[in-house]
């Protein structure tokens, strides 16, 4: 049996109450779903888009700045609008997390409000992981966003940070 389970059916559970509150908050005509763009996803009648990845953990913070989950959400989002499947000026990336944890890489993406800020965030993202080993498991994801910045810089500046404490 795998030791996983408990913390995968938590990651799996918590989907269903964030789609319950993006019903509750969408207009009439939009779409809500699970597990099309995103975990949670809403298309507005205006073709806005909300996609939501939702990360969840039993004992610790499930997006720290070494966190294989947050660097493949950004991943997975700037391949997205690389692919063109979606438009990063008309989508919000949101992230929703059940822990809260020590400030850090994820809080200042989330303050980044114009470009100038995405910049000199991702620039300090950039000198922190200068000299992160090949075979670290971020490592990929790093590189890759490193080489789409453009695209990043406009996730980031269309991205917000949920935290449910204790949800």
């Amino acid at each position: 049996m795998s030791t996983n389970a408990p913390g995968q059916l938590l990651g799996f559970g918590l989907q269903f109450p964030r789609a319950l509150f993006h019903l509750l908050r969408c207009g009439p005509g939009d779409k809500v779903s699970l597990e099309v763009m995103g975990d949670v996803s809403t298309v507005s009648v205006d073709d806005d888009v909300i996609i939501e990845e939702d990360k969840s953990s039993q004992i610790s913070n499930p997006i720290s700045d070494l966190s294989i989950d947050l660097w493949k959400t950004f991943y997975n989002w700037v391949n997205q609008a690389n692919s063109k499947t979606i438009d990063p000026d008309k989508t919000k990336f949101l992230l929703y997390s059940n822990k809260k944890g020590k400030k850090g890489i994820i809080d200042s993406f989330n303050d980044s409000k114009n470009i100038s800020e995405a910049i000199a965030n991702f620039e300090k993202v950039k000198s922190k992981f200068k000299d992160l080993n090949e075979d670290h498991p971020i490592k990929n994801y790093i590189d890759f966003l490193i080489n789409n910045e453009s695209l990043l810089l406009k996730v980031i500046v269309n991205f917000e940070l949920q935290t449910g404490i204790g949800a």
